[in-house]
């Protein structure tokens, strides 16, 4: 940014304010500290290489056999924590926002668990997500109560 013309403060003012910005959506979509040393495969200090030589090793390391394995797994993962996402949107513009618990089995498969009072309502939950881009089945374990009408279980 410096070297396009921006003073050296506000570069860093807006670096700053960019890194923020994404720790949060990362935080909040995927629910995870993007400091988490365990999400990264490789880390450079670029204080100390040469861009040149950074630039080959990423290269090596992104076309090895191990990361491209890995690679499919962690696509596989954000698939099903992005499916998650979607359904718990869907489910919070439809007014559940303390609806039914739910997770992703593998993608396209989500469990729903809980209580609620009346079939009708184990039945629009399930409706609501069938809706929702990338919902293959679901596994529905709702189960119906009247003490979920005074607030029980």
């Amino acid at each position: 940014m410096v070297a396009r013309g921006w003073p050296r403060e506000i570069a860093i003012k807006e670096i700053n304010t960019s890194d923020r910005e994404r720790r949060a959506f990362i935080k909040y979509v995927f629910r995870v500290d993007w400091d988490a040393p365990e999400l990264y495969d490789l880390v450079l200090n670029m204080d100390h290489l040469m861009i040149d030589l950074a630039v080959d090793a990423i290269l090596h390391v992104a076309r090895s056999e191990e990361i491209m394995a890995r690679a499919v797994d962690g696509m596989r993962s954000l698939e099903m924590m992005a499916l998650a996402r979607r359904a718990e949107a869907a489910l919070i513009e439809a007014g559940l926002k303390h609806g039914p618990s739910l997770s992703v089995l593998e993608p396209g498969r989500i469990r729903l668990g809980g209580l609620v009072r009346e079939k009708s309502e184990k039945t629009k939950v399930e409706e609501i997500l069938r809706r929702v881009k990338g919902v293959k089945s679901i596994d529905n374990e709702i189960q119906v109560s009247r003490a979920a009408e005074y607030g029980y279980g």
